[in-house]
């Protein structure tokens, strides 16, 4: 909106410098004026009705900062009666309430409060925390909420804040900043330390993203817990930890409360005194802050930081008279404080409520106060959602600048002034902005003690001669008595190698000097479990014999117990190496592992399966060789009387033209890619046997392609190719050093394959003495020496070219520099390396060491043998079952139309309904399932049919004889008694 309209006079109006025509008449011409002014006038007392009269808003401050308070205070009352062209008929009332330092739930309880009362936008409070808690509650109302000084980055996303404007810039605009000033001074190695709430925690992640890209050398990030009191605040710990590290530029991200006691704590410590910069951030910067005392303490003199920048709006000077002249009474602090402040983002936020709110109701809008309870199922604030759209579209001059939002709902062209507190309190040495950048002024920076420059990093290692331990293993170490030329090396020259280079590298940007030897006993380090005593370079550092260790030094946990660890400086695991000389068992059946067994037992059931689906639907299907005579042309033959002979021969025929036998043996001859003798004839069974084709070529060609490399793999290595393969197999033994690393790995390992390579290495004693002799061993023996990969991964490249490394790594683990238990020098070796890392220089360590005259030796990690497995092939048995299941749907379309085909009225045989014909049908395929589907089942029950008949016939047969008998014998005089023969049979054929 651009500014207050101007108001006109009815005098002024244009339409009363309306002329007089001739057509029209004046008295006409008055009665429209009359209706004109009413028109006006009507409007102007309904717009006036519409205008509440007070309006309220609301503000949440902390005890602790009276600033925010009395500028909100002021603010209104600035607006109520010192600007009366805004809001001429509404007068605002405001609602505080009060929480402490980090709010949570009271800020919570103090916005629903406000919302009780019925405000139309609340203001504050001032940390980032606060502002996440109050605004969860002002977007569920839709009451606008603004937030005068909150800078948290994350607060700028609309869809966790859409009710949320800011009059602060984010802080990952002021990582910018900070970035361009840190550049400005040259650092590269600083510290961050930050407080444990969302404004430190997330102040400076920006910072931290453009440093890593950078490639600058962040060496710790600290935090320290706040709380709301602040003389509980230690961070003791974290100072001393930044001490040891070596750095002397702290970034310091906090509110001032926290970094004044955080400053007093680092005083203790000797972290303000010369040498040193502390580089903080707006939370520190604000001026009028009540934690700094004139004259500034001695502890803070050398701040330099960034702080919003100052001066830019045009009412700045008309509201510091006001203010400077304000009623104390009023006004307990009228000023005391700096209008360009948080005094005046607090200011410049009421203003932006009182224009937006004024350009509402010039606009004819009508809102009114609602009062909303957070406990309670209610609509939000109808009017909220208007209320922010106005504000959002502010334009106005300002007191710390022109009132204008940005689409993130922050201020456009945010700027930054580089401010440095000397003994008078803060002072402008630059100024930065996106388009301009940094902009440093000629007075120079005072660091802390006065100091006008900073090295960024210092090492406690200058000028100091350490005592270095080491072990020969090449490419890290090498030991030569003599040159290539036969001349005699001395000290630190009889060592080359990639850990001497690195303590040349590192001795030059530490500052120390060294002084190497070989460790006596030629041992990296194991603890005796008897005596518990070390031996190896861990004894030399246990008993100050040595300062550092450097070589192939594997960093565990045992070890740590008794001496610290650099960072690694190469990241390892264990791997063992055979020779190419090994002699391979022979297996006929070889062929087979190309498929896992599963597989292959899926590709059985498949055959099967087809085999038994397209038998099947050969005698189902109307179109099948044994279906179709069956169901069509068998009923046709015996109803033309054809000879009973050959319907038999031809049935038999058509029935074993499909049969079990020789769909699977179509089945397997198409996965031969020979092919049947027969194909199938029915739809379902095409459609079935064109699947399986597809089928049958893409496992034909998989098997084919993988069998190829198989053997070709087969041909460059043993079946050994795993650390399972090795544990499994008798034919190569297997170990490492004794009293090692690795050997403690396996000893310790809680894994069944680890704890079983430990038992075999102890009980047929295939350790060895040293790495060299394993190597050797592995070189002439059937024997694989497991060791660190970056060892081995050199060897296999040295003639005479008879070594591989096998396997996955295993038991992942690194290398570093050992160190006394509790040094001084860790956290300084441990930045050397982590910046070599950065760097490239260690890449460039492993091109010039790691070199040999054999190469593709690790072919069993190039080109690996592993099986297929089921998962891989799963989807072409998908295809081969899904075409069963459409199969089947087209055999049952097929009977449909065979049954709707044979239903004729006309013939007196046919059938005349569908369902009789499918009744018909199903009658024919039961006979021919009793009759043909199982022919030795239906012959074993015809026989035993036959046997049943013949003893019924036998019985019958002696029922008849016996019944001719018994009447020969009534006919020859016989008697029978209750239908019995008697006993006594009298002959009255001769008489006596």
């Amino acid at each position: 909106m651009a500014g207050p309209r101007p108001r006109h006079t009815l005098a002024e109006c244009p339409w009363s410098k309306m002329g007089t025509s001739t057509a029209v008449p004046r008295m006409g011409m008055r009665l429209l004026q009359t209706m004109l002014v009413m028109a006006v006038f009507g409007k102007l007392m309904v717009g006036a009705a519409a205008v509440p009269a007070r309006i309220r808003i609301g503000g949440i401050f902390t005890h602790e900062n009276k600033i925010e308070e009395e500028a909100f205070k002021f603010a209104v009352m600035y607006v109520n009666e010192m600007m009366p062209e805004l809001l001429p008929r509404t007068r605002i009332d405001y609602i505080i309430n009060r929480t402490m330092l980090l709010p949570e739930f009271v800020g919570i309880q103090a916005v629903c409060h406000q919302a009780r009362s019925g405000v139309v936008a609340i203001i504050g409070p001032g940390t980032s925390s606060g502002v996440k808690f109050s605004n969860a509650v002002c977007s569920g109302l839709h009451i606008p909420h603004i937030a005068p000084i909150a800078t948290d980055p994350t607060l700028a996303n609309p869809e966790f804040f859409p009710y949320l404007l800011r009059m602060s810039a984010p802080d990952s605009v002021q990582s910018r900043a900070l970035v361009d000033l840190v550049t400005y001074f040259g650092w590269t190695h600083m510290a961050i330390l930050t407080s444990s709430d969302d404004y430190g925690i997330h102040g400076l992640v920006e910072f931290q993203a453009i440093a890593a890209r950078k490639k600058w050398g962040i060496v710790s990030v600290q935090q320290f817990q706040t709380g709301n009191d602040v003389k509980s605040v230690n961070a003791t710990s974290q100072l001393k930890y930044i001490v040891g590290t070596g750095v002397r530029v702290v970034i310091l991200n906090c509110l001032a409360q926290h970094a004044t006691r955080v400053l007093q704590q680092a005083e203790h410590l000797g972290m303000t005194r010369r040498g040193w910069a502390w580089v903080v951030t707006d939370g520190v910067t604000t001026k009028n802050t009540t934690y700094l005392t004139s004259p500034v303490p001695s502890y803070l003199q050398g701040l330099i930081g960034t702080d919003p920048d100052i001066a830019q709006g045009t009412l700045l000077r008309e509201v510091r008279q006001v203010w400077e002249n304000a009623d104390r009474g009023r006004f307990p602090h009228a000023g005391q404080f700096e209008v360009e402040s948080n005094f005046g983002q607090f200011f410049d936020a009421v203003l932006a409520i009182a224009h937006a709110l004024d350009n509402i109701f010039r606009d004819g809008h009508h809102i009114e106060e609602e009062k909303l309870d957070c406990c309670e199922e209610k609509r939000p604030w109808k009017y909220g959602k208007l209320v922010l759209e106005y504000l959002k579209k502010v334009e106005e001059d300002g007191v710390m600048r022109r009132l204008r939002f940005s689409g993130h709902g922050h201020p456009n062209n945010p700027s930054y002034g580089i401010m440095n507190l000397l003994c008078s309190g803060w002072k402008k040495v630059g100024s930065w902005s996106e388009d301009t950048r940094l902009i440093m002024h000629n007075p120079p920076v005072r660091f802390m003690g006065g100091a006008d420059s900073v090295v960024d990093y210092v090492s406690d290692l200058m000028n100091r001669t350490l005592r270095v331990v080491t072990i020969e293993e090449p490419p890290f170490i090498f030991y030569s008595e003599k040159d290539e030329h036969g001349r005699p090396r001395k000290g630190n020259d009889r060592f080359y190698g990639f850990c001497k280079d690195m303590l040349e590298h590192f001795s030059k940007h530490l500052g120390f000097k060294y002084e190497m030897y070989m460790v006596e006993d030629k041992n990296f380090g194991a603890r005796d479990p008897v005596t518990g005593k070390w031996n190896g370079m861990v004894r030399d550092l246990v008993v100050k014999k040595a300062d550092v260790a450097a070589a192939s030094f594997t960093i565990s946990y045992e070890r740590e117990q008794d001496i610290d660890f650099t960072k690694p400086y190469i990241d390892i695991g264990l791997t063992f190496v055979l020779s190419n000389q090994i002699e391979k068992e022979d297996r006929p059946f070889k062929f087979l592992d190309v498929f896992e067994p599963n597989l292959w037992l899926f590709i059985l059931l498949s055959t099967l399966a087809v085999s038994f689906f397209i038998s099947l639907v050969n005698k189902l299907s109307p179109s099948g060789y044994h279906g179709h005579f069956v169901q069509e042309e068998e009923p046709t033959l015996l109803a033309e009387e054809e000879k009973p002979a050959e319907i038999k021969e031809k049935k038999k025929e058509m029935i074993g033209m499909m049969s079990l036998n020789n769909a699977l043996y179509f089945a397997v001859a198409s996965l031969l890619f020979q092919g049947g003798d027969i194909l199938p004839k029915s739809g379902p069974g095409r459609i079935t046997a064109s699947l399986w084709w597809l089928v049958t070529v893409i496992i034909v060609a998989t098997y084919t392609a993988n069998l190829a490399a198989f053997l070709t793999v087969s041909r460059m290595d043993t079946d050994i190719n795993s650390v399972e393969d090795l544990v499994s197999q008798k034919l190569v033994q297997y170990g490492t050093v004794q009293n090692s690393q690795p050997l403690s790995f396996f000893e310790s390992s809680s894994i069944h394959t680890f704890e079983t390579m430990a038992r075999y290495m102890k009980v047929h004693s295939t350790l060895t003495m040293s790495s060299r002799d394993g190597i050797e061993k592995a070189r002439e023996e059937r024997y694989a020496f497991i060791w660190d990969s970056a060892v081995l991964d050199y060897v296999v490249k040295q003639p005479p070219c008879n070594l591989r490394t096998v396997g996955r790594l295993f038991g992942k683990i690194g290398f570093g520099f050992g160190l006394q238990k509790g040094s001084a020098y860790t956290d300084a070796f441990s930045i050397a390396i982590l910046q070599a890392r950065e760097s490239g220089y260690l890449d460039k360590l492993k091109e010039k060491w790691y070199t040999g005259e054999c190469h593709d030796q690790n072919s069993a990690t190039t080109v690996t043998n592993d099986k297929m497995d089921v998962s891989k092939l799963l989807g072409v048995f998908y295809i081969i079952y899904v075409g069963m299941a459409v199969s089947v749907v087209v055999l049952i379309v097929e009977w449909v139309v065979a049954c709707m085909m044979a239903v004729d009225q006309t013939d007196p045989e046919a059938p005349k309904t569908f369902l009789e014909a499918f009744r018909r049908r199903l009658a024919i395929l039961e006979r021919d399932i009793e009759e043909n589907w199982f022919p030795t089942l239906a012959k074993r029950r015809r026989k035993q049919q036959e046997q049943k008949n013949n003893v019924k016939k036998r019985s019958f047969s002696r029922s008849s004889s016996k019944s001719g008998d018994f009447k020969n014998s009534r006919s020859a005089g016989s008697l029978k008694i209750n239908g019995n023969l008697p006993d006594t049979v009298i002959d009255t054929s001769t008489k006596v």
